[in-house]
């Protein structure tokens, strides 16, 4: 399952980069200024802020400006590639289901987290007589 879900993260890097506000107002996280300093001061003229969540990347620019609109663009890296950071990270509803096998010995609890265009998932699949196991995935498609 892990070389798969690799497989997936690697496909996902090379096809996403998006522009998505919802999904940056979405993430859960710190938010950083990005512009350079210039003698311990931020640069003027624009404003660059990123939010980041396991290997999830979303940036907001914007010139400084009475009529700025800002523009959001997010990627998703490999490198530190985290389902379960991401899926934690999301501030949006949660979807669950739940499912067994006809003999009742294996159970799977689904919840789905998305936005715009990342869709996120939790599979906790329990067997009887084993600890349950749980697996996060998460894919980005713009």
């Amino acid at each position: 399952m892990k070389t798969f879900f690799i497989f997936l993260s690697l496909f996902v890097v090379s096809a996403a980069f998006a522009s998505s506000e919802d999904l940056y107002k979405a993430l859960n996280v710190p938010q950083v200024d990005e512009r350079p300093l210039v003698d311990g001061h931020p640069q003027l003229g624009q404003s660059v802020f990123s939010k980041s969540a396991g290997g999830l990347r979303c940036v907001e620019t914007s010139v400084v400006s009475p009529d700025a609109v800002p523009h959001y663009v997010c990627s998703v890296n490999s490198d530190g590639f985290d389902g379960e950071v991401i899926y934690g990270a999301l501030n949006v509803a949660e979807k669950k289901d739940n499912a067994s096998s006809p003999d009742g010995k294996t159970s799977v609890a689904t919840s789905k987290k998305s936005v715009d265009g990342l869709a996120c998932e939790k599979n906790t699949i329990t067997r009887s007589g084993e600890a349950p196991k749980t697996k996060y995935l998460c894919i980005l498609n713009f």
